[in-house]
Order: structure tokens, then sequence, then C-alpha cells
């Protein structure tokens, strides 16, 4: 891995997140008995996952803007400025490594960090446990009882109701924190700063009430003195859209095709698992339904325009298989276990995706008539053709920079064949090299 992307990877022995690549590496099981390293890095896709703060990370890096988290561009070497930035990314990192710790003092199972500031361990950890003793009562009341959550992805996973409630109590810390950082009257604070103000707040005798109709994350916002956003967050998708559409180049457009899904806010990852590489859409298949949910719950829309942009999420959702020349892509069942093969399914299912995205990213424009504008259906129509090129271009990048070769892969049309299945009718069949 290159030195220079040390504050741009959070890192767990040989477990990574590049958050700036949307890459996670995981360990061989060999090296992770407990699976606690897996289950760190996770924690660190969950702190950016659904942030304002990441969708604006994520244009940044396109349109190589000046980013304010570990990433100096060379017009900036040497600069006073540099100085400033490079110590804002100190912060962030550090914050960023205090999450999974923060969830290990709360009772998870998570590896210990590398450079969490143990500072903003305890302050997070105190802040959900008297966030919790004060208002826990008045949750219930209003129908969230902390004794009755669940979730799928959770109880695989072996938490109870009241550690999965700490989870979402910090978690929503942690995004209404990062997301001050980047606008409202706090943006020029680090995180650290924030959640020591947050910790003093609730030490505070007199404080915010929950009200019928309020949702944690608002009254999260409350305490931190940020309030509502809603005419703000309400064309945030579509002002960054257009921004990169209007300012990246196509090589940048290319490189990191990876954080387009993220401009918009749509969780898009790859895993290198060890039992090859693979990609997810609104993570894993256990807690799927509710982090998409919780996207359109963070989408300002009246009725009809929500049910205009589930559908397309569906539709979307649907082009996130393996597929080439229209038709379904299965592996033999003899290959089922070869990586080499799930890593080939994998780039097949971003050649679908990748090509199927800019339609869903059109529609969003099209809800406003300010960007209803020729050279953003260009632009798009571009994408979308060239999209097998960008995924090469983005799998190759993030293979050299992260130092993880198995990224470099290439697919080639010529390794499939036709068969018919007895539910899907015609499809493709891939097989083990020299099956």
């Amino acid at each position: 891995m290159q030195k220079d992307r040390r504050e741009r990877v959070l890192q767990s022995g040989d477990a990574f997140f590049a958050w700036d690549l949307a890459v996670l590496r995981l360990p061989p099981s060999n090296s992770d008995p407990d699976g606690t390293r897996i289950l760190h890095e996770h924690a660190h896709v969950l702190t950016f996952a659904g942030t304002d703060f990441y969708t604006g990370l994520a244009s940044e890096i396109i349109e190589a803007k000046e980013l304010t988290f570990g990433h100096i561009s060379e017009s900036l070497q040497n600069s006073a400025r540099a100085a400033e930035i490079q110590r804002r990314g100190q912060a962030f990192a550090r914050f960023a490594e205090a999450v999974p710790d923060a969830l290990r003092k709360l009772g998870e199972r998570t590896f210990e960090g590398t450079l969490p500031d143990s500072e903003v361990v305890r302050n997070l950890e105190e802040c959900v446990r008297r966030y919790r003793e004060r208002f826990d009562v008045e949750w219930t009341v209003l129908g969230l009882d902390p004794a009755s959550v669940w979730g799928p992805a959770a109880a695989v996973g072996g938490l109870d109701a009241q550690k999965l409630f700490n989870r979402f109590i910090l978690l929503t810390f942690v995004h209404a924190i990062l997301d001050a950082t980047v606008a409202g009257p706090k943006r020029e604070k680090t995180p650290d700063q924030i959640t020591s103000a947050l910790r003093a707040t609730l030490m505070e005798g007199d404080l915010l009430i929950p009200v019928p109709g309020m949702k944690v994350a608002d009254h999260v916002r409350g305490l931190l003195g940020i309030g509502k956003r809603d005419m703000v967050t309400m064309f945030n998708d579509h002002f960054r859209l257009a921004s990169v559409l209007l300012n990246a180049t196509d090589e940048a457009l290319h490189r990191y095709i990876g954080l387009l899904p993220a401009t918009v806010g749509l969780e898009f990852l790859v895993e290198c698992w060890p039992e090859g590489v693979q990609t997810s859409f609104f993570s894993n298949s256990f807690d799927q339904p509710i982090r998409r949910r919780s996207y359109l719950a963070r989408r300002l829309r009246d009725a009809p325009r929500l049910a205009r942009l589930s559908a397309a999420l569906d539709k979307l959702d649907r082009a996130f298989v393996p597929r080439f020349d229209g038709l379904p892509i299965r592996s033999t069942r003899r290959a089922r276990n070869d990586p080499t093969v799930q890593g080939e399914l994998a780039v097949w299912t971003m050649r679908s995706f990748f090509s199927a995205l800019p339609e869903f990213l059109a529609g969003l424009l099209a809800e406003a008539p300010m960007f209803e504008a020729p050279r953003f259906a260009e632009r798009l129509r571009w994408i979308a053709e060239t999209s097998d090129q960008a995924v090469s271009a983005y799998l190759k990048a993030a293979a050299t920079e992260l130092g993880v070769p198995e990224l470099a892969i290439e697919v080639d049309p010529g390794r499939l064949r036709k068969a018919d299945h007895l539910e899907d009718g015609p499809i493709w069949l891939i097989d083990s090299k020299g099956g």
C-alpha cells in the first residue's frame, strides 16, 4: 500500500476500509478466528454510510477538490493550508478509529483499533450511556422501546436488543457529528471537539425533550445545536451530482466510478473476502431492506415522488446482478467456491450496475427543472456507454494504490457459454479456468 494513503485507510491488521475508494478488505479466517477484525472494519463502513459528510467527501474526491480529511493536493504541498488540512485529516482519522472502540466499550465484539483518540472513545461511550439514562423512558412512551428493537444482521451477529440500541444511538451521534463538520454553525470544528461539547450538554439538567413525530436523529441534532436542515437536504443530491457531472474529468469519473453512488447517498462497496472479491449494494443481504428504507427516509419527497424514487431504486437493485448481453450469468456447480470465478462475477455485477446507474441519476435530476440540461444527459449517457472501461480503470487503480492485486480482475466474454435454466430461461454459465 502506498505510504501517502495511511490517513485514507482505516486499518486493523491485514484488514482495512479505504473510504476514498469504497473498498473493504477483510482478513483470512485463520488470522481472525473470532471475526473481531471483520466487525471492526464493518464498523468503519457504518461510520460513513448514510452521512452527508461522506456524500460531500465523495463529490470532492471525484472533482479533485481540496479535501479536509487526509488528502493534500499537489498544488497545496508545502503551504500553510496543507498543515491545517493535515491536522484536520488526522483528527477525522482518529475519530473514525474511535468508533469501533466505543462499540467495544459498549459490549460489542470488535478488535481494538490502531489509532483511536482515547478521549473520543470515552466521550462517545459516556454520551450513549447518559443519553439512554436520560431519554430511554421518553422514547419508550413515544413508541421506540429500546428493549424491543431488532435487526436481522444484528441477530445473526449475536447482538441483543440493548446492545443493538446502543449501536443505533452511537451511530446516530457519529453521523450527526460528522455532518456538523461540513454544514451549519460547527463546520469549522473537528469531530473530537463536537463530541466533547455533546458530552458536556448531556451532563446538563435542562435538555431538549423528544416530542411526537420527532426522530432520534432530529433530537440529537437539536442537542448539538445544529437543528434540522430540511430545505438544504432536499436538493443536496441534485446539487452534488450536477457539480460532479459538470466539473469532474473523464479520467476521474472512471477512476472513481465506485464513489459515484455515494454522491447521492447510495451505499456501494467492493469487498475483498478470502473467498474472492464481492460487491454489495446497501450492505449485506441481512440488513439490506433496513438500509434501503433508511435511505428513502432521509430523502425529502412528497408521496408521489417518494413512490417514483422507490420504484427507480427497485429497478437499480435488479441491475445489481452479473449480466452480459441482457442475460444473467451463473457459475457452474464446480466453480461456486472458486475465488477467481467469484471475482469475475463481481466485475460482471459492477458492469451491469454502473451501466444502469446513469438512468437512476437522470431520474433524480429530472425532479428539479433547474437540472434538466442537455449537458447532464450527454454526460450520463457517456458514463453508461463507457461503464465497462470505468469499472476496469477503477479496479486497476484500487489494486495499485491499495496493494491488493486480486482487485485487478479481467473478464473475458469468451469464457461464458449459453445454457437453459429451468426457471430463468436462457443464461450464461461460467466455469473455473481449465474446466
